[in-house]
């Protein structure tokens, strides 16, 4: 109950932080971590452990540790990795703040169907105060949140279609 708590409320932040920038909590955890078991070589059981494991790393505080474990997931394809540690290099927490890697974990996130990766992809390119602004891909991640009922998505994505007609 706890863990859920926990990541309703990370969530809660992230919507909120997505549209005045952002701190530590921009990090999800969006699961219940599993028990430590041997496992084989990239399985799809390595990555949740490992992503589990991020995530206690970082309710320590424990930014650098994060980043390694969420990579570790974030290579095994694990979306939820992927997103945790975009955000990381977004605001330079555990990493060096660097967007070009943000947006591309974003990206392999969001390529998977991760709609909070489409709604952060989908805001930075509609804002344009991190990278450049391009309301078509705004329209293109936002639109794929939308679609999975995102109500941030869709209260944005009028805004984004009333720019491309103009």
């Amino acid at each position: 109950m706890t863990k859920y708590l926990f990541s309703l409320f990370l969530l809660t932040t992230l919507i909120s932080l997505s549209f005045s920038g952002c701190s530590k909590r921009d990090v999800k955890n969006t699961t219940v971590p599993t028990e430590k078991t041997a496992l084989s070589p990239q399985s799809p059981e390595d990555a949740e452990t490992l992503y589990n494991q991020g995530i206690d790393f970082y309710q320590q505080n424990d930014f650098k540790q994060a980043a390694q474990k969420f990579r570790q997931a974030a290579e095994l394809d694990h979306a939820a990795a992927q997103f945790n540690l975009a955000a990381l290099y977004r605001f330079g927490s555990g990493v060096p703040k660097d967007l070009d890697q943000a947006i591309h974990w974003y990206r392999k996130a969001a390529e998977q169907g991760y709609m909070d990766a489409q709604l952060s992809l989908g805001m930075m390119y509609y804002k344009g105060n991190e990278i450049p602004q391009d309301f078509e891909k705004a329209e293109k991640w936002l639109s794929l949140a939308a679609e999975q009922g995102n109500q941030d998505a869709i209260g944005v994505l009028e805004e984004v279609q009333n720019m491309l007609v103009k």
